[in-house]
């Protein structure tokens, strides 16, 4: 459960930097 739950975080973050450094390059 916790492996899981850190792994969506992981994702989660990753999501949001993909899309901030999107945003600043746009």
């Amino acid at each position: 459960m916790s492996v899981t739950m850190d792994d969506s975080i992981k994702r989660w973050t990753a999501k949001r930097k993909t899309a901030l450094v999107i945003e600043i390059i746009q």
